[in-house]
């Protein structure tokens, strides 16, 4: 499987249907250190789909093929969110999004929170890099 070089991957953003009805939206994220992390670093992702916005807390993570909260996420031993896999992100949201909100593109997301324990941050800034 080839990762787009964006944070939010173009494929896999699209409503959720369980039991018959839409329970809410996911989207791919690709992992943003070439090392992966230890699932139990991350401290989550917050997403605003338009004026709608949900915290870090709310959505749920499938790494590895299992699925975690946040929380089960911290307490985890032994899971990783390795380079070439993409994490599943589901956002609980009844009746799921518009079709206009499901195309892409999207604005460029922030880097999904790790702790800080998780990697050093780059020596160089990215203009220094580009230079």
């Amino acid at each position: 499987m080839m990762l787009e070089r964006e944070l939010i991957q173009s494929r896999g953003f699209r409503n959720v249907v369980t039991g018959g009805d839409i329970a809410g939206f996911q989207l791919l994220l690709r992992m943003p250190n070439y090392r992966g992390v230890w699932a139990s670093l991350i401290d989550g992702v917050a997403v605003r789909v338009g004026d709608r916005q949900w915290d870090a807390e709310q959505p749920l993570w499938t790494l590895q093929g299992r699925t975690f909260t946040i929380a089960e996420l911290r307490a985890s031993t032994g899971v990783r969110w390795q380079l070439d896999e993409p994490a599943t992100i589901f956002v609980p949201h009844p009746g799921g999004l518009a079709p206009a909100s499901t195309t892409w593109p999207w604005t460029s997301p922030s880097t999904p929170r790790t702790s800080p324990r998780s990697s050093s941050p780059p020596s160089s800034t990215p203009s220094e890099r580009s230079r």
